[in-house]
């Protein structure tokens, strides 16, 4: 969103091309998506729409608008993620309290005797735990993670990558204005939507 006027493009002249996260509409405007996966996406929406009639494509716009509004899907896709990177979270949390807590505090008060050397074995073995989890998870159906063995190999030897482990599972996945839905109570949802239903259709002028 900028502040430049908004340009119409008649269906007619418009002509999608997705070129990695960059989505063109004609020659004269382009739009930057998400990822590369969600310009494909629109490229092949845009494209189905330019070919409907006018009632056609206004009912498949507001069947699309409904289904991205559908607050209990985004629930239910933010509670499968959270169940698939439960254990990789809790790992991440131990790795990094064990690394920067444990293992830091025994150098300092005993130095770098035996005692510190068992417990960077220690580290390695959980490092170890969360690149077998890592592995499990990312080749589940929900999910859709690439270069699973080379983010593998990074989790099994290095703790910076595995501590943030579950992030690689839900970084595939399109982001959702709704994803917050869950966090908020009935009437605080309610107050933002009237608040932003308020100063979208009473904008101040620039």
């Amino acid at each position: 969103l900028d502040d430049a006027p908004p340009e119409v493009i008649p269906w007619a002249e418009l002509a999608p091309l997705a070129e990695d996260a960059l989505l063109r509409l004609s020659g004269r405007a382009d739009i930057v998506c998400e990822d590369s996966g969600a310009a494909r996406s629109w490229q092949s929406r845009l494209e189905r729409w330019r070919e409907m009639d006018q009632e056609t494509r206004a009912a498949d716009f507001l069947l699309h608008a409904r289904n991205s509004l559908d607050t209990a899907a985004v629930e239910r896709a933010a509670q499968s993620l959270a169940r698939q990177t439960r254990t990789l979270r809790r790992m991440g949390v131990l790795l990094l309290a064990w690394c920067f807590g444990v293992i830091s505090g025994a150098y300092r008060w005993l130095g770098d005797g035996p005692e510190v050397l068992w417990l960077a074995g220690g580290m390695v073995l959980m490092l170890w735990a969360q690149a077998a989890t890592f592995w499990r998870v990312a080749r589940g159906a929900d999910s859709k993670v690439r270069h699973r063995f080379w983010k593998t190999l990074a989790i099994t030897f290095l703790p910076q990558h595995a501590m943030r482990a579950p992030d690689e599972i839900g970084s595939p996945l399109r982001a959702h204005p709704l994803a917050a839905r869950s966090l908020l109570a009935e009437s605080e949802w309610l107050r933002l939507c009237r608040e932003f239903w308020k100063e979208a259709r009473h904008s101040a002028a620039p």
